[in-house]
């Protein structure tokens, strides 16, 4: 199939203060933690993370992985083929009815920026699908996030802090661009690879790209047979963001933070914008579908949290563990990249352990990550874990809080 025949879909969205806090309340942001040593970290931690859940704090700004969740809420502007998106404009397209309908209430599963442009609630494009009949058996099948890249290319404007408590909460405007890279038919379901790309847009109708993140998204249980491949071009897989291998003798020591997952997290969280039925209860037949028995007897513990929740508590711990490192009135560690796979669901009220390590040390840092799942409360030891996020990895570079007063990266 000739890859020029997938469209790429330009949506818009908006997003205010309360979604920035919404969404850090959703991650656990300034909640009690799982620490053995809570009551002494505790009231540290709400102090420090007060920034992303209170509107009138001097530094508020939004969490640093916040822009993840706009996929999840923006709506179809257009679509087009990849080839006329290289040469379009946004003048092209009017986003003025778009702001006036564009709502902040519940949205379709699957969003739109996962869909084909057609509004069908496909994450696979309809014309990779062999016969038409397979197409609705496919809609009633679980997707599973299975890994997720982010890379923040400029800072976003800050918040300005207002003199006055009382003051219409202004919607900022972005638009994105979405595009499949990759369909991988599997015996275990579907795997799809898709991109997103971010922008801002200036006075004058010109977008400036803010950020590019990449997720792959398994459609559990979908047979391989039903499915049409494609294959990523070389020029995409080879443009696609890596972090680079550090030598193990630079790793310093290893610092660990406990969570536990609160009973209504995940129903808390999918209020930024992910619907997926599985967030919410037991898994029954009408999850999985009623032609299809559950493929995994893991998912019927309970909610399954969000993969984008669980990366947003691992980014807590790398954040927690900057700070702590390098605590400073003068400089402020800025995000710039992370990714990460999602190995075993994580389930609401389960503790996780988010193990964290530096790489090295200098005006750019790199920090992995693995997230585990405590088996047994009782104790710490590895071998009562289970590993949920593996592979982590997050590029952070220092800032001095003056040059950062004026913009800041979400």
């Amino acid at each position: 199939m000739n890859t020029t025949s997938i469209p790429t879909t330009i949506l818009f969205t908006q997003f205010t203060k309360r979604d920035v806090i919404l969404y850090a309340l959703g991650i656990g942001c300034c909640s009690d933690t799982d620490d053995a040593s809570k009551e002494a970290n505790d009231e540290v931690e709400r102090h420090r993370e007060l920034k992303y859940v209170y509107e009138n704090h001097p530094d508020f700004q939004a969490f640093p992985t916040f822009l993840l969740t706009q996929s999840f809420q923006a709506e179809v502007v257009a679509a087009q083929s990849q080839s006329a998106s290289e040469t379009s404009s946004p003048q092209q397209h009017n986003y003025q009815q778009h702001k006036s309908r564009l709502g902040f209430g519940i949205r379709p599963f699957p969003p739109e920026s996962l869909g084909d442009g057609s509004g069908g609630g496909m994450i696979i494009p309809i014309q990779f699908f062999k016969r038409q009949e397979d197409v609705d058996d496919a809609r009633e099948m679980p997707v599973l996030h299975m890994s997720q890249t982010l890379v923040l290319l400029e800072q976003f404007p800050n918040y300005q802090q207002s003199t006055s408590s009382i003051e219409y909460d202004s919607p900022t405007q972005i638009h994105l661009q979405t595009r499949i890279l990759a369909i991988k038919p599997r015996s275990i379901g579907v795997f799809v690879t898709s991109e997103t790309t971010y922008y801002r847009t200036e006075e004058d109708g010109s977008r400036v790209c803010i950020a590019t993140a990449q997720m792959v998204a398994l459609v559990l249980g979908l047979d391989p047979e039903k499915v049409i491949q494609l294959k990523a071009p070389l020029s995409i897989v080879d443009s696609t963001p890596r972090m680079n291998a550090v030598a193990s003798n630079t790793v310093e020591r290893r610092a660990n933070y406990r969570y536990r997952i609160p009973s209504n997290a995940a129903l808390l969280y999918r209020l930024s914008g992910d619907y997926n039925p599985i967030h919410v209860g037991r898994s029954d037949e009408g999850m999985f579908g009623s032609n299809h028995n559950s493929p995994n007897e893991n998912l019927t513990r309970g909610a399954v949290l969000h993969g984008l929740c669980t990366l947003g508590y691992a980014v807590r711990a790398v954040m927690k563990r900057i700070e702590e490192d390098h605590e400073s009135k003068y400089r402020e560690p800025i995000l710039l990249s992370v990714q990460c796979y999602f190995v075993k669901p994580v389930f609401v009220g389960d503790s996780l352990s988010v193990e964290v390590w530096n790489n090295r040390k200098d005006d750019t840092m790199s920090v992995g990550f693995r997230v585990y799942r405590v088996v047994d409360d009782e104790g710490d030891d590895a071998n009562q874990k289970e590993i949920v996020v593996d592979k982590g990895d997050a590029f952070l570079r220092f800032e001095s809080k003056e040059e950062n007063a004026s913009t800041s990266r979400l």
